[in-house]
Formats: structure tokens, sequence, C-alpha cells
């Protein structure tokens, strides 16, 4: 989808797409919303970089892995990660997104202990 250069917005929830999210995506792109699909893997690296994503669903999926450290665009407000089989600590670097206004971690497998950040 990388190819379509000036798509913003692009919603495929609630369907039965199989396999990886891409590892480009369009530059300009906005909204990412995959939820309720039977996606696996990892989320793709980097998307830090997208400047305009400001929202990012992907809940209720098959994606594991840890969630990279360098996943969380400055942009970023909607961050739905829920429902998904996701392992590690939760990323320090999500603290760092100052616009963020709302965010879905549940039921996964997080471990680990709360970062002093949340008390911040």
């Amino acid at each position: 989808i990388s190819f379509l250069s000036n798509l913003k917005e692009l919603n495929l929830s609630y369907n039965s797409i199989n396999g990886n999210i891409p590892n480009t995506l369009p530059d300009k792109i906005e909204k990412l919303m995959l939820s309720n699909n039977n996606l696996s893997g990892a989320l793709p690296p980097h998307l830090n970089s997208y400047n305009e994503l400001h929202t990012l669903s992907v809940g209720n999926n098959k994606l594991s892995d840890a969630l990279p450290s360098d996943m969380f665009p400055p942009s970023l407000r909607e961050l739905d990660v829920g429902g998904n089989d996701f392992i590690g600590t939760i990323p320090d670097a999500l603290f760092d997104c100052q616009r963020l206004i709302d965010v879905d971690l549940s039921v996964n497998r997080f471990g680990g202990t709360i970062s002093s950040r949340w008390s911040s």
C-alpha cells in the first residue's frame, strides 16, 4: 500500500484479513485501522517515522512479539493494541507521546513492573 502516496486513512477493520502488516506504509498516513482481523506477526518497525500518524488501531488480531520502542510517532493520539498476544514490558517511549488521549493495551501478555513514568 506504500505506493498510494497520498493515502491518509485506511480502515480495513472487521474483515478476515490474514498475514502481516506491511513494513512500509504511505508517508502521509494519518489513520491506520486494522482491528478485528486475523493479522499476525509483529508490528512493522519504525512506525515513529510516520509523522502524520495519529491513530493506530490494530486491536483484536493475532499480533505478537514485543512492542517496538520505535513505534510511537510524536503525533500519536490514539493507540489500540488490545486483544493480541504482545509480550514483554510496555516501552517507556510510550510516555514520550505527549498527544496521546486514548490507549488500549488490554488483553495481551505484558509483564514486568509498571514504569515509574506512569506516576510522573
